[in-house]
């Protein structure tokens, strides 16, 4: 919600939904180069205009471009932790770099 705030000043204008698609592109990417999960929550009083639906279509169509993507909730999300599944047996996924490294060190 804070990304899509008004642009306080001379015009009080609405934020450039493509200034919020950029930030929301480059931490999905950061995310998906750490192996990490990128969660995306979005309130329909704040995102259910129909600049802001395409700019959410836009952003799925970018990240459908990497390897390895799950598309879920964290309702599942949560059950697949709780079956005891870990990152390296996601689908198609690895442990985090940084958990990685930190499991090799304690062997």
């Amino acid at each position: 919600a804070p990304l899509f705030r008004h642009v306080y000043g001379a015009t009080n204008a609405i934020a450039d939904p493509g200034r919020v698609l950029q930030m929301w592109s480059k931490e999905f990417a950061a995310m998906h180069a750490e192996n990490g999960c990128f969660v995306l929550t979005c309130h329909p009083f704040v995102s259910g205009r129909a600049s802001r639906i395409a700019l959410l279509e836009e952003l799925v169509a970018y990240m459908r471009r990497f390897r390895g993507v799950w598309f879920t909730t964290c309702e599942e999300v949560a059950r697949w932790h709780a079956e005891g599944k870990t990152a390296a047996t996601a689908r198609g996924g690895r442990a985090p770099r940084r958990l990685a490294a930190t499991k090799k060190r304690r062997r």
